[in-house]
């Protein structure tokens, strides 16, 4: 898991900064994809987390791992049924 010491500091901002830097260098890193979907979650910006976890999805990444923040940013955006259909 792709933890940035800013994180671990509780700056989700300078994370999220971070982590994007990350996945422009690298577009095939899913757990930096996962991680920046997470961030996002905790920043309140769902729409940008349902992004970034649907392509660490469709990229491979293990299902258990992002399927719980990925539900949680369809939830949060009351996509209900985008939730169901999908999952």
């Amino acid at each position: 898991m792709i933890v940035p010491g800013d994180l671990e500091r509780g700056d989700a901002r300078a994370a999220q900064i971070h982590l994007r830097n990350a996945v422009r260098h690298d577009p095939r890193n899913l757990e930096a994809r996962r991680e920046l979907g997470r961030v996002n979650l905790q920043l309140g910006d769902a729409a940008a987390a349902e992004k970034d976890l649907q392509q660490a999805l469709q990229g491979g990444l293990d299902l258990a791992l992002v399927l719980p923040d990925y539900a949680a940013a369809l939830m949060a955006q009351r996509k209900f049924e985008k939730l169901l259909s999908e999952l």
